[in-house]
């Protein structure tokens, strides 16, 4: 009962520091997925002047053109990166979670062993004053 009592102190302490890995990781994503937003609505809200129709039609020669979509590009890019960087916030955060939802299961296993233990201690000591009498 007692080692048990210890592998739980421990648990105990891997449990608080894999919740703050989730908390760290949840507010991570959440800024992310804001900075993400934002982009996306910025270049919604936009005069729509970026898109490869318009590209295509305002250009007034190649080279302008070349440097519209050039720029059109790097913009696709950079909101690809984002969303990237996104799931990759995603994916820390499931981990985290995941790992805290193993601890606790393991944490109730031991509870439940530890109570067991402990029920099966009082049994034995309530049959030996029984005995003694």
């Amino acid at each position: 009962y007692d080692a048990l009592q210890a592998q739980l102190s421990g648990l105990d302490s891997q449990i608080s520091e894999t919740t703050q890995k989730v908390q760290d990781a949840q507010q991570k994503m959440l800024e992310g997925r804001e900075t993400l937003s934002d982009s996306i609505l910025s270049q919604y809200k936009g005069d729509g002047s970026l898109s490869l129709v318009n590209i295509v039609l305002t250009s007034e020669d190649i080279s302008e053109f070349t440097k519209n979509l050039t720029y059109y590009s790097s913009i696709q890019e950079d909101q690809a990166e984002k969303v990237a960087e996104q799931e990759q916030l995603r994916d820390t955060f499931s981990s985290a979670l995941n790992e805290l939802d193993a601890q606790r299961d393991e944490q109730q296993k031991l509870i439940d062993e530890a109570e067991q233990k402990k029920l099966i201690e009082r049994y034995i000591q309530e049959a030996g004053s029984l005995n003694a009498d």
